[in-house]
């Protein structure tokens, strides 16, 4: 019995919480599916904001986004440090200096054999 009303009480406070998400937050919540409605063949489907790409298994999603675009080395300042060039400053918030251990070389003509 006690466990019957601490799994409806933690329902309850759950929906009572959501309801007082933002709009921005209630859209990445999952909404409850009964257990009993999804079949054997059908697989959950995962949240994807529009836009979004999705990350190779194994990375992290919230530095996936350094890796998109290659930067150019603007400058070097010290011996392990160099300055990147960011094309826009409002879409990428970091310090453009960085330790040469997180940068990694592009080869710009894969293509070619």
């Amino acid at each position: 019995m006690v466990k019957e009303y601490q799994a409806v009480e933690k329902a309850r406070r759950a929906s009572v919480h959501n309801e007082k998400l933002s709009r921005k937050e209630q859209a990445a919540v999952p909404k409850r599916v009964n257990d009993d409605s999804l079949d054997e063949d059908s697989e959950p489907k995962s949240l994807f904001r529009p836009g979004s790409r999705r990350v190779k298994p194994g990375l992290v999603k919230q530095l996936a986004h350094r890796w998109l675009v290659p930067f150019r080395v603007k400058r070097k300042v010290e011996e392990f440090a160099y300055e990147l060039e960011l094309p826009d400053k409002s879409g990428y918030r970091f310090y453009p200096v960085v330790h040469v251990s997180r940068l990694k070389a592009v080869n710009e003509f894969c293509d070619r054999p």
